[in-house]
């Protein structure tokens, strides 16, 4: 696995899910999709859209319902506090518990 090749990789795999991913992806999904299609449709057929192509987005279809549900959760996160933060640390703690439990198996 890519554990045992080394560590660079796993720490480029940390920065990527921690850092890097709950940022652009709350900012896409989140910010602009969720944000424009709620503004227009309203808040359930925003976070709908915003859910299924961030499902989409992540390209594993056995994974589709769990992280459809995760965006509608992030997307309910932004749209009750107003502010992207909410749902950025809310998508940093998942991709880190989904990180240990890579790392620990």
């Amino acid at each position: 696995t890519f554990i045992e090749e080394g560590g660079v990789v796993l720490v480029l795999l940390s920065i990527l899910a921690l850092a890097v991913a709950p940022v652009a992806e709350e900012i896409f999904f989140r910010g602009f999709i969720f944000g424009g299609a709620a503004t227009r449709y309203g808040f359930m057929k925003g976070a709908l859209a915003s859910a299924a192509l961030f499902s989409i987005a992540h390209i594993e279809p056995l994974k589709f319902l769990p992280l459809f549900v995760l965006g509608f959760l992030l997307a309910w996160i932004y749209h009750k506090t107003g502010a992207l933060w909410g749902s950025m640390i809310a998508h940093l703690l998942n991709n880190a518990l989904a990180l240990l439990v890579v790392v620990l198996t």
